[in-house]
């Protein structure tokens, strides 16, 4: 049975890389959407589902690939990244320091220059995408 301090169980000691970190605030995000009905069952669905039948989805990606995944991450360990970026041909793997199973959300700023630098590198398309976003924050 899920609980709110279950959850903050979970997000201190399996999904953060740093369990000082997770704030109240976090807590809440997490387990607000938790309360909306039909919610922890597609969440369970979502877990029990297999992946049985889309690996050879891997190897017919065809655009470049940035794969990020927290050095710290205690669900899936950095091995399964080296894996998946293995299986995406021309995949680069971003590696985060310090981080858990959520990079994005506990490390932000380091996610995001990992993000823009792959951008940045990414040809005439993708360095418009970075310019564009850059002056949006400007404004």
């Amino acid at each position: 049975l899920l609980t709110r301090p279950i959850m903050a169980l979970a997000l201190r000691h399996r999904l953060y890389g740093r369990a000082d970190r997770v704030t109240e605030e976090t807590v809440d995000d997490w387990w607000e959407p938790i309360r909306v009905p039909g919610t922890r069952r597609a969440a369970l669905a979502g877990i029990r589902s297999s992946l049985r039948g889309y690996e050879q989805l891997l190897s017919a990606i065809e655009v470049p690939t940035l794969v990020v995944w927290g050095e710290r991450d205690r669900l899936l360990p950095v091995e399964d990244g080296q894996r998946l970026a293995s299986s995406i041909r021309g995949a680069r793997l971003e590696v985060l320091a310090d981080a858990g199973h959520l990079p994005q959300e506990e490390t932000p700023e380091p996610f995001s220059r990992a993000v823009k630098r792959f951008l940045e590198e990414g040809g005439p398309r993708a360095q418009r995408l970075v310019r564009k976003s850059s002056a949006g924050r400007q404004r």
